[in-house]
């Protein structure tokens, strides 16, 4: 049963990770790239986002569920060194993940609509909108 307050984040990934895999299983204690440490749950949960293929993660406000994908972002980007899209709810949550992945050193574009630019953010400067406004050229 999943109560109305309960946030959740589904992690759907498609391939197959081989060797790199026992590294990064091995090095999640070493996540020190400006997320707060994981307990014991948070870590089981990593292991087991990068093992499967499809994960779900739940649970009440401020169990740590943002840290918790923001770790398996981080951990899928560093073993394929591809592109990952992260999809969310709402656009307070995809701000929330948006900010948390930023703040391991993963390179983040946040889409939105236009009509959400006018919209103040935290992660403004990360919005592609932003991004395009601001280039320099060399």
């Amino acid at each position: 049963i999943i109560l109305p307050f309960q946030a959740i984040f589904i992690i759907l990934f498609l391939g197959n990770l081989g060797k790199k895999l026992t590294l990064i299983l091995n090095t999640i204690k070493d996540l020190n790239s400006g997320l707060p440490r994981l307990n014991f749950y948070q870590e089981e949960a990593v292991r087991k986002a990068l093992r499967e293929p499809l994960c779900l993660i739940q649970g009440p406000p401020g169990t740590g569920k943002t840290v918790t994908s923001a770790s398996i972002v981080y951990h899928l980007v560093r073993a394929t060194k591809k592109k990952i899209l992260v999809c969310a709810p709402s656009n307070v949550v995809v701000d929330m993940l948006a900010q948390r992945i930023s703040q391991t050193g993963v390179k983040v574009v946040r889409f939105c609509s236009k009509s959400r630019e006018s919209v103040s953010s935290d992660v403004e400067e990360l919005t592609l909108h932003y991004k395009v406004r601001n280039i320099k050229n060399p």
